[in-house]
C-alpha cells in the first residue's frame, strides 16, 4: 500500500478543468484590513474582524448626500401638498 495518498489523489485530479472550477472559489477583500478572504467567510482569518454584506443603500454614501437627499425629498413633498 503507498503511504503517499496525497500525491495520488492529486494526481488523478490534476489538470481536470471540471475539478478545478467546481472546487475554486472566488475571494474579496476585507473591509477592515484589505487581506484576501473568502466569498463565504464570516471573519477574516487575519484580523479576525467579522465581515458583513451590507445592502444598505447609504453606507458608502458622505452624510452630506444622505443630508442632501433627504432634504430634497422634504422638499418635494412640501411643493406637492401645497400647490396642489
Amino acid at each position: 500500500m503507498d503511504d503517499d495518498w496525497e500525491s495520488d489523489f492529486e494526481d488523478d485530479f490534476e489538470g481536470d478543468a471540471d475539478f478545478d472550477d467546481e472546487w475554486e472559489t472566488e475571494t474579496r477583500e476585507c473591509p477592515h484590513c484589505g487581506a484576501d478572504v473568502y466569498e463565504d467567510a464570516v471573519a477574516c482569518p487575519v484580523c479576525g474582524e467579522y465581515i458583513t454584506s451590507s445592502t444598505h443603500p447609504f453606507t458608502d454614501r458622505p452624510r452630506w448626500w444622505v443630508l442632501l437627499g433627504t432634504l430634497g425629498v422634504i422638499a418635494t413633498i412640501l411643493c406637492l401638498t401645497l400647490f396642489s
